[in-house]
């Protein structure tokens, strides 16, 4: 099955992640880069596997966010070159393109009729797309964190219902898991964000979370293939 540029990237990071959790603590360079030891965290050891730990966890949730923005932004990319006819597009895609076009740096008379003289062609039933009509980066939030849920709220405005997706295939347990270790990856890195100290994870801990943040992206990724080829006729 073909995938977007965005999955294959996110394999490629997930693999400099995970090298995070195979470096050796008693390596002559580890020593020498190690801070005095920590009694608290088992000494040198301990205290450089909590370090590791939440490295690897922030880099794997970093990297997690930014698939899921550029598998947006590339299904949109792919649908504004495409020429395909306006009809085509979701009606919610739609909306959801003109409320996230408005820019609150300007004043909103100047926004809306920007928006509209952008965007009218949206809601034309017998036009077809002009190419760089769409504002590719504009379905994500400004600010936001790779929850399961989130990325359910991401494809919405892409008229995808990627849970009920998941589930149909999978089954209610598959998608409980996904969005219990998913979240446990996302409330960790928040925690470490904001200067707590979780507890200690260990490798196959965190292991456990890559894959169902690798699941997630990769059931994103299906999904916005499967609604590309609905809109264009052609998937990634």
């Amino acid at each position: 099955m073909a995938t977007s540029q965005a999955w294959g990237d996110f394999i490629v990071n997930l693999r400099e992640a995970v090298q995070l959790l195979v470096a050796n603590p008693s390596s002559p360079t580890m020593q020498r880069s190690m801070p005095k030891p920590d009694r608290r965290r088992g000494g040198h050891s301990g205290a450089l596997s909590m370090a590791m730990t939440k490295g690897c966890v922030m880099l794997v949730s970093g990297r997690l966010q930014g698939c899921l923005e550029s598998q947006a932004q590339e299904f949109l990319e792919r649908i504004d070159q495409s020429g395909t006819a306006t009809r085509k597009l979701p009606e919610v895609l739609r909306a959801e393109l003109c409320e996230r076009y408005m820019d609150r740096r300007k004043a909103k008379p100047e926004q809306l009729a920007e928006m509209h003289r952008r965007y009218a062609v949206l809601w034309i039933e017998e036009a077809s797309l002009p190419a760089g009509t769409l504002r590719t980066d504009s379905l994500p939030d400004r600010v936001w964190n790779p929850w399961p849920e989130k990325a359910q709220a991401l494809l919405r405005r892409c008229d995808i219902n990627l849970f009920e997706r998941i589930e149909t295939k999978h089954g209610s347990r598959y998608l409980r898991d996904l969005k219990e270790y998913g979240g446990e990856l996302v409330t960790y890195r928040n925690d470490v964000a904001h200067g707590g100290e979780p507890a200690l994870w260990t490798v196959t801990d965190v292991l456990l979370r890559i894959r169902w943040a690798q699941r997630l992206a990769r059931h994103c990724d299906a999904a916005l293939g499967d609604k590309l080829e609905a809109v264009t006729g052609r998937g990634w």
